[in-house]
C-alpha cells in the first residue's frame, strides 16, 4: 500500500470538513437538503442528510457541495418520496487505495 493510513484519513476529515451543502433533485429542479450530521465509522465517512417531510415525488438525484458552491459529488437516483415524513438519506464515502 503506497498511501499511509494516517495520511488517508486526513484526507477524508479535509473532504468531510469542506462540504457545506447537499442538494436533491425533484422535477429537474435542484432544492436544499439538510446535512444532519457527519461521522467516521471504520475507514468510512458517513454523511446524514434529510429530506423535508413536505416533500412529495420522485427524488432523481441528490449532491454534495463544497464551500465555494462547486459539486463536491453526485448520483442519479429513483427514490419515492411521500410528504408526512422526512427523510434520512446516508451517504457513505471511502478512500481507499485502488
Amino acid at each position: 500500500m503506497f498511501w499511509n493510513r494516517d495520511f488517508l484519513k486526513s484526507s477524508g476529515d479535509s473532504i468531510i470538513n469542506s462540504v457545506s451543502s447537499c442538494q436533491y433533485q425533484k422535477n429537474k429542479t435542484w432544492s436544499n437538503a439538510v446535512i444532519k450530521s457527519n461521522n467516521t465509522q471504520d475507514d468510512a465517512w458517513i454523511i446524514t442528510v434529510e429530506i423535508p417531510s413536505d416533500v412529495n415525488g420522485t427524488i432523481t438525484g441528490i449532491r454534495l457541495l463544497y464551500s465555494d458552491g462547486l459539486i463536491a459529488g453526485e448520483k442519479a437516483d429513483y427514490i419515492i418520496k411521500k410528504s408526512g415524513n422526512s427523510m434520512i438519506i446516508k451517504i457513505k464515502i471511502k478512500l481507499q487505495e485502488g
